[in-house]
């Protein structure tokens, strides 16, 4: 699986191989990502942040 693939499926909420451990917007890309949104960079970052450690917390178990 590719790095994209990797990110697609964790915003997709799907299964992947392994987690993106990393997820860099350029300034562009993260005022497109929040204006889509309509949310603030630290709303969009935070939900990134527990999307990520639920899917972390059921791959341990």
């Amino acid at each position: 699986m590719t790095h994209k693939e990797r990110v697609q499926c964790a915003v997709a909420r799907c299964a992947s191989d392994r987690l993106p451990t990393q997820i860099t917007f350029t300034a562009d890309m993260a005022d497109r990502v929040v204006g889509h949104l309509g949310a603030s960079v630290l709303e969009v970052l935070n939900v990134v942040w527990a999307q990520a450690m639920q899917i972390e917390e059921r791959a341990v178990r």
